[in-house]
């Protein structure tokens, strides 16, 4: 179970990427009727997932993972003037 929450519980997956897989679905039944389409639209959807794996490995595969530095000023303003 640890497995479980450490490879999946940390995911976030974006209203984008369930848009883009759903239009892929729908071009690949689309593509059914227009023949011309199958190859092209089979090939995009298999970069998607194969740049979704990729960037699934990156994230949790390999070491030093991701890291980020967020620069702030020391003081913050709350829009007083002293």
């Amino acid at each position: 179970m640890a497995t479980k929450t450490k490879y999946i519980g940390d995911l976030f997956i974006s209203t984008r990427w369930y848009l883009l897989l759903g239009a892929c679905v729908i071009a690949l039944f689309l593509s059914f009727f227009v023949r011309v389409m199958y190859p092209p639209m089979a090939a995009l959807t298999g970069a998607v997932l194969l740049l979704t794996l990729l960037d699934y490995v990156l994230l949790f595969f390999t070491s030093g993972g991701v890291t980020a530095k967020r620069n702030t000023s020391p003081r913050f303003s709350i829009g007083m003037k002293t």
